[in-house]
């Protein structure tokens, strides 16, 4: 659950991505109605992946608020995002989520998720 917390992280401060915590052969599926498509592939499709988000999203700051184990697989994160969209000016602030598939220590999947209740449903924790 480290890299996880790593992974966003990382990803927040636009320097170097730690691809330490991520498989070679990741890929990164966003909200199917998310300005920036996807799917991305691979360490190389991860860094488009940010700088594509990057492009219209300014000052974009993900702080991590919760790590769920849902199995030895898988996990739940919930972050708040951050940031100005580029071509309105519109200041964001949401809560959103993914669920992380692991292999090896490595986050292998990521699908991002508008809610944490649409997250918590697809990993199958719906009350």
């Amino acid at each position: 659950m480290n890299a996880v917390r790593r992974a966003w992280g990382a990803i927040s401060s636009h320097g170097e991505l730690p691809f330490e915590v991520w498989d070679e052969d990741l890929r990164v599926d966003n909200m199917p109605e998310w300005p920036i498509r996807g799917p991305y592939e691979g360490h190389e499709g991860l860094v488009h992946w940010r700088d594509d988000l990057c492009e219209v999203i300014e000052n974009l700051h993900f702080d991590v608020r919760e790590v769920i184990k849902l199995d030895d697989g898988r996990v739940l994160s919930i972050q708040r995002a951050t940031g100005r969209a580029v071509h309105t000016g519109i200041e964001m602030d949401v809560l959103w989520a993914s669920v992380l598939t692991l292999r090896n220590g490595k986050i292998v999947h990521a699908q991002g998720y508008w809610t944490p209740e649409q997250a918590r449903e697809a990993a199958g924790l719906s009350e």
